[in-house]
């Protein structure tokens, strides 16, 4: 079994970003990215099973598709306000007040099955191949990892 010395890489994405800077005591900044990372090793030191590992290490090019690490579309808003200031008695605690939040929405990584050192059924001797399905696959709508 061998681990991939050797990686290629490839990474394009859109960003675009709106600011809006204190206007009338609002501040808003709206970020959005779409990207795609694509590999043949995301992982150097294999921590995340067979990321670094080739099924065929005479074939690493077959290996090249998303990264583990592949967030094809992230959005963030941060929202803040701040109050106007009062006049009157006790100046100290009225003033200085505001409203902030952050909104994170992203799409999630690519998920791969793994069948680690079961058994060798594409030939290839490595030990770490892929689950061989053949027929539709179903999950558990209420549980990703229960697959039948």
């Amino acid at each position: 079994m061998q681990e991939n010395s050797t990686g290629k890489s490839n990474y394009n994405s859109l960003q675009g970003s709106l600011r809006i800077t204190g206007w009338h005591g609002f501040t808003s900044i709206a970020n959005y990215v779409w990207s795609k990372s694509l590999d043949n090793s995301s992982d150097g030191e294999d921590f995340e099973p067979n990321a670094a590992q080739p099924n065929d290490s005479t074939r690493p090019y077959l290996e090249y598709g998303p990264s583990n690490f592949n967030l094809p579309q992230r959005f963030t808003w941060l929202f803040g306000y701040k109050v106007p200031n009062s006049g009157g008695s006790m100046q100290r605690l009225k003033n200085g007040w505001g409203f902030d939040s952050t909104v994170t929405l992203q799409s999630g990584q690519p998920f791969q099955m793994n069948y680690n050192f079961e058994d060798d059924f594409s030939g290839s001797g490595e030990g770490d191949d892929r689950p061989d399905v053949v027929g539709p696959v179903t999950y558990h709508e209420n549980n990703p990892a229960d697959f039948r």
